[in-house]
C-alpha cells in the first residue's frame, strides 16, 4: 500500500485552492461531514464568508436533513440529488437541490464528497422528493427481500408487504384497514413499551436507528421473535419525522443459537486483544454472526451490541457493499478467500476505511463457516488517496458546471488547459493556443490590454486574476467570458503558475443589461409622472422615490435610501393631527391594495401639513415572494379646500353664517331620535326668534343696513349660546336656537332673557334692535314639526305683549 508524498500533498493543496474559481455554488466534505473547501459564488449566493464555513459540519448549513441523503448506491460512482433547504448567513431558508458525489473505489476515497448546490423552485424539489421516495423503496424490497413495513409519524398511515404478514401466519387482506395500530394488535405489550423506547431513543438521536426485538402474536397463538428496524426517511418542514421504513427479521432461532456461540466469540476477543485486530466467524448453517471486542470497537459499538449479517453488511459504506458481498459469495462457491481495503461507516457516523480478510471452511465440500478479520487502515489509505480524492473533485465540478480550466507557467509562458476551454473559445484540438501570446490573440482588440495587464499584475503583484471579455469564437458565435484565477507560489515565495478557470456567461450577462434598460424605462415614466412615488424593501426600508415624491417630503432619495418609510412618509388626521397607519406597511402586511382615511395628510419635513390622496400596493417577485411595497400619491390640498368649503356653503346661511334651515332641522331631529337620551341629558329646548319691526328697517334704511342688523343679530346669538347649542336663521329674521342640558324651566327662562338682552344690544342709527322669542322644552314622541310650531306659538305670544318679551310654552 502506497502512502501520499510531500509533492502529492503539495498537488492537493494547490488543486483545492481552484475551487475559489469555481462559478457552480458548491463543496468539497471530508469523511467526518466537515467542509474543506468551497467555491466563491457558494459564498456569494449565500452570504458567507469562507472563514464562516471551513470547518464546519455540513449539517450546520441545513434547516432540515436533505431528504436523499440516505438513498442507496452501488459501487458505482452515483449522482445523489436532494432536496432541503439551505440557510443564507442572514437567517432565511432557501430552497435548493443538492448533487452529491462520492468517490468511486479505485479512483479515489469514497469518504470524501462533492455537492453542487442549485436553488429550485417548489415544484423541482416535489418531483425530486418523490423520486427519492421511490427509489428508496424499491432499492429496500429488491435488496432485502425482507418483510418491510412503512409508517407515516404524523398520519398513522401504514404499508406492509407480504412477507410481514406471513411472519405471524396472516395474508395482507385479513389484516386489513392498515394502520400503525395493525402493529400495536399483534404486539406483545412489554415489547411494545420497548419499542416505544426504541423509536424515542432513535428520534433524539440517541441510535442511528430504530432496532428492537419484540414478540408478535401468531395466527396460531403462539409469540414469534422479530427484529424490528427502520428509520425515518422524510422529515416534515420543522425537522419532526414523517415517513419511516424498515424490515422485519423472525429471529427465534437466532435467540437460541447466541448462547452456543459464547465461547468461540471469547476467544476471538482474545487474539484481538493480542494482535489488535478485529475477528468475526459465521455459522453460515444458522445464519448467525459474531464479532470479538475489538471487531465491535472498529465498528463503533458496545460489547453488548448483538451483530446480525444484515446489519454487517449495512456498516460498510453503500459503494463498498456489492464488493464485500461478491467476495462473501465467491468465496461461499469456490472457496475463494478475500483481501479487501473497504470504507466503513462507524455506528458513531464516522466513516472510515478497513482491511477486510475472510475465507470459508467447508466440510465435505459444504460450506459451513466463515472466519474474517478486521484493521482499521483509515491514515493509511487517507494519505494515499488524497491527491486521488482533489483530482476526482475538480474533475466532477468542472464538468457539472461547465466550466474550463487553465494554467499559465510562468517561466515559459506555456498554455495548458482542459477540453471545455477549447469548446468556450472554438479552438480545440490542434488548434489549441500553445503559449500566452498565442491565448491573448483569441480575444477582441478591445479586450487583449485589460487581459495583458490581468495577468501581469497576477504575476507581477500577484493578485487575483479577473476578468470578463466578449468573444467571437471560430465557429462565428459571440460570447461573454467569465475569466478567474490566482499565482501559483513556491517555498520561496516566487509565482511560478496562473491556474484558473473560465466559463460562459452570455447570457447572464444579456439578462444583466436588459433588467438595467427596463429598469432604466421604469424610472424615466416614474420620474415623468405628476404623482408621488415610494418604494420600499420588504424590510420596510425606503429603496426608491421619483422627484415628486422629494419635493412633497421634502427630502432627496440619496439621504433617506435604507431609512424606515414610518420615518420618512409620515401620515396624520388632518383634523386631529394624530399619526395615521402608513400605508406602505398596511400593503405589506394585509397583502392586497390599501387607499388612505378621508383626512390623511403628509407630515413634511418643513414641518408643514399636506392633504394628500394614496394607494398603496404589496410587490411580489416571480416566484410569489413579498419583496415590497409602492405607495402612490398626489398633493389634494385645493380639492380638499373646495370640498370643505362646498360642504360649508351646504350647511350654513350665506349671509349670516349661522346653520341654515335644513342644517337645524337635522340638529333638532337628532336630539329627537331617542327621547331616553334627552331624559338623561335633563332636557333640550327649542327657542324661536323673530326681530320686532324689522320690516321697517328695510323700508326706512335700506336693505344693506337690514342685512347688517342681521348679521350683527347672527354675532350676537352666537356669541352668547354655548358650543353644546345650536343657532340658525330659518327665515328672513327668523332665528332659532337649539339648548341641550337645560336643568329646568327657571333656567330656561334665563337663559331665554339673556338672549333677548344680547339682541336688544345691536344697535342701528342709534337704536336697538328688539325681539319676541318663545320657547318650549322637548317632549316625548315629539316631531320636528311639532316642537318647531309650539315655539313659534309662544313667540306670537310674546310679540303680542311687545318690547322684548319672552314666552314659555306651558
Amino acid at each position: 500500500m502506497s502512502t501520499a508524498t510531500t509533492s502529492d500533498l503539495d498537488t492537493v493543496v494547490e488543486l483545492c485552492r481552484l475551487t475559489s474559481h469555481f462559478p457552480a455554488a458548491c463543496y468539497l466534505t471530508n469523511s467526518d461531514g466537515c467542509i474543506v473547501a468551497v467555491s466563491d459564488i457558494w459564498l456569494q449566493r449565500f452570504g458567507y464568508a469562507k472563514s464562516d464555513v471551513l470547518g464546519l459540519y455540513e449539517r450546520a448549513l441545513f434547516s432540515r436533513k436533505p431528504a436523499g441523503d440516505d438513498a442507496p448506491q452501488s459501487a458505482q460512482v452515483q449522482r445523489c440529488a436532494a432536496t432541503c433547504d439551505m440557510i443564507h448567513k442572514t437567517g432565511d431558508k432557501i430552497k435548493v437541490s443538492v448533487t452529491t458525489r462520492d468517490m468511486p473505489s479505485g479512483q479515489g476515497p469514497a469518504n470524501h464528497q462533492i455537492s453542487i448546490v442549485e436553488i429550485i423552485d417548489a415544484d423541482a424539489e416535489l418531483k425530486d422528493a418523490l423520486l427519492r421516495k421511490s427509489f428508496r423503496l424499491e432499492a429496500c424490497l429488491e435488496g432485502t427481500n425482507a418483510a418491510t413495513w412503512e409508517w407515516n409519524v404524523q398520519t398513522g398511515e401504514a404499508r406492509f408487504n407480504a412477507r410481514w404478514a406471513d411472519i405471524v401466519g396472516y395474508t395482507l387482506e385479513e389484516l386489513e384497514p392498515l394502520t400503525v395500530d395493525t402493529w400495536l394488535s399483534l404486539v406483545h405489550p412489554d415489547d411494545a413499551k420497548a419499542s416505544d423506547a426504541a423509536l424515542e431513543k432513535y428520534w433524539s438521536g440517541d441510535a442511528p436507528f430504530y432496532d428492537v426485538e419484540a414478540r408478535m402474536r401468531h395466527k396460531d397463538g403462539h409469540w414469534v421473535w422479530v427484529r424490528v428496524r427502520g428509520r425515518a426517511f422524510t422529515n416534515t418542514d420543522d425537522g419532526k419525522p414523517e415517513w419511516m421504513f424498515g424490515t422485519h427479521l423472525a429471529i427465534d432461532d437466532e435467540r437460541v443459537q447466541k448462547e452456543a456461540f459464547s465461547q468461540n466469540e471469547r476467544l476471538l476477543d482474545r487474539t484481538g486483544a493480542v494482535a489488535k485486530v478485529g475477528g468475526w466467524h459465521m455459522d453460515l448453517a444458522a445464519g448467525d454472526l459474531y464479532w470479538t471486542h475489538e471487531t465491535r470497537r472498529i465498528h463503533g459499538v458496545g460489547d453488548d451490541y448483538v451483530p446480525t449479517v444484515d446489519a454487517a453488511i449495512e456498516f460498510y459504506a453503500p459503494e463498498a457493499r456489492a464488493a464485500i458481498q461478491s467476495a462473501v459469495e465467491k468465496g461461499i462457491s469456490d472457496g475463494t478467500p478475500w483481501d479487501l481495503e473497504l470504507s466503513l461507516i462507524r455506528a458513531t457516523k464516522e466513516r472510515i476505511w478497513v482491511r477486510a480478510i475472510g475465507e470459508v471452511e467447508f466440510e465435505n465440500e459444504v460450506p459451513v463457516h466463515i472466519y474474517g478479520t478486521f484493521q482499521d487502515i483509515t491514515d493509511q489509505v487517507l494519505k494515499s488517496q488524497a491527491l486521488k480524492t482533489a483530482q476526482r473533485w475538480v474533475e466532477i465540478a468542472t464538468k457539472e458546471g461547465e466550466i474550463g480550466l487553465w494554467r499559465v507557467n510562468v517561466g515559459d509562458s506555456t498554455l495548458t488547459w482542459s477540453d471545455h476551454m477549447g469548446e468556450l473559445f472554438g479552438a480545440e484540438g490542434a488548434n489549441s493556443p500553445k503559449t500566452l501570446s498565442d491565448w491573448t490573440a483569441l480575444f477582441a482588440v478591445a479586450d487583449q490590454a485589460n487581459f495583458a495587464t490581468q495577468m501581469s499584475n497576477a504575476i507581477a503583484h500577484k493578485e487575483r486574476f479577473d476578468l470578463e471579455a466578449d468573444l467571437t469564437t471560430t465557429r462565428g458565435t459571440r460570447a461573454r467570458l467569465k475569466l478567474q484565477g490566482s499565482p501559483v507560489v513556491d517555498r520561496n515565495g516566487d509565482v511560478i503558475d496562473i491556474v484558473g478557470a473560465c466559463f460562459e456567461i452570455t447570457n447572464e450577462h444579456n439578462l444583466i443589461l436588459e433588467f438595467e434598460r427596463q429598469r432604466a424605462r421604469i424610472e424615466v415614466t416614474l420620474k415623468a409622472i405628476a404623482d408621488g412615488v415610494v418604494v420600499s424593501d420588504h424590510n420596510g426600508l425606503i429603496d426608491w422615490m421619483n422627484p415628486v415624491a422629494e419635493a412633497l417630503i421634502g427630502c432627496k432619495l440619496s439621504d433617506v435610501t435604507g431609512v424606515p418609510v414610518r420615518d420618512v412618509l409620515q401620515i396624520i388626521d388632518e383634523e386631529t393631527g394624530k399619526p395615521a397607519a402608513n400605508p406602505l406597511q398596511q400593503a405589506m402586511e394585509l397583502g392586497r391594495v390599501v387607499g388612505l382615511e378621508a383626512n390623511a395628510a403628509l407630515l413634511t419635513k418643513f414641518g408643514s401639513v399636506r392633504a394628500i390622496a394614496n394607494s398603496a400596493s404589496p410587490i411580489y417577485s416571480a416566484e410569489h415572494e413579498l419583496i415590497g411595497a409602492v405607495c402612490v400619491f398626489r398633493d389634494i390640498v385645493e380639492e380638499r379646500a373646495i370640498a370643505r368649503a362646498t360642504e360649508y356653503r351646504a350647511k350654513h346661511d350665506a349671509l349670516t353664517g349661522l346653520l341654515n334651515r335644513d342644517s337645524l332641522e337635522q340638529a333638532i331631529k337628532d336630539v329627537l331620535a331617542d327621547p331616553d337620551d334627552i331624559e338623561r341629558r335633563h332636557g333640550a329646548a327649542v327657542l324661536f326668534i323673530d326681530l320686532d319691526d324689522f320690516k321697517s328697517i328695510n323700508d326706512t334704511y335700506g336693505h344693506i343696513v337690514g342685512d347688517q342688523v342681521l348679521k350683527d343679530v347672527a354675532t350676537s346669538l352666537d356669541n352668547t349660546i354655548r358650543n353644546s347649542d345650536a343657532v340658525g336663521r330659518i327665515g328672513g329674521d327668523e332665528f332659532v336656537v337649539l339648548l341641550n342640558m337645560v336643568a329646568d324651566q327657571e333656567r330656561l327662562a334665563l337663559t331665554a332673557n339673556r338672549i333677548v338682552d344680547a339682541v336688544h344690544s345691536v344697535k342701528y342709527n342709534g337704536l336697538s334692535v328688539g325681539c319676541s322669542l318663545g320657547a318650549t322644552f322637548i317632549r316625548s314622541h315629539d316631531t320636528y314639526d311639532v316642537v318647531l310650531r309650539r315655539a313659534d306659538t309662544a313667540m306670537y305670544q310674546a310679540k303680542k305683549r311687545q318690547n322684548n318679551k319672552v314666552e314659555i310654552a306651558s
